[in-house]
């Protein structure tokens, strides 16, 4: 079998030319796909959470309330088990200080809705119908 592209003498019955790579007969030459690039909406916009700068706030004071409470009858492991913890609240309260949040139009009643980042549904506040959300783009459901 000879290429048509290359003109390279190929074994009878190749799917492909060993030279160049042509594919022969039915089977032609699969392109890659790239996935689609997810778009971010123009108006996006930050906010701070008040629950993380409350929880932040307690972290804060529950670390400095164990600190001033260790003396040399607490025992070492449930000290440093409690500031852990201290430091735990005070990471969950900073990952989750701010929120994403842009505004979609109501595909139903064209009203503007503030809708979280993130989010892959809501309820319309003003015609109470579902919008599915993909892509940042609302959908009727």
């Amino acid at each position: 079998m000879i290429c048509p592209k290359c003109n390279e003498e190929n074994k009878e019955g190749s799917s492909f030319c060993c030279r160049c790579g042509t594919a022969f007969g039915e089977h032609p030459k699969k392109s890659i796909e790239k996935p689609a690039r997810t778009q971010q909406p123009p108006n996006i916009r930050t906010e701070f959470n008040i629950k993380s700068i409350i929880y932040i706030g307690f972290a804060i004071f529950y670390i400095v309330l164990n600190v001033n409470a260790y003396d040399e009858y607490t025992n070492d492991f449930i000290f440093f088990m409690l500031l852990a913890g201290g430091a735990v609240m005070l990471l969950i309260g900073l990952a989750s200080l701010t929120n994403k949040f842009y505004d979609i139009e109501c595909p139903y009643c064209g009203k503007t809705i503030t809708v979280e980042d993130g989010a892959q549904g809501v309820d319309c506040a003003v015609c109470g119908e579902r919008i599915i959300i993909e892509n940042y783009t609302p959908k009727k459901k």
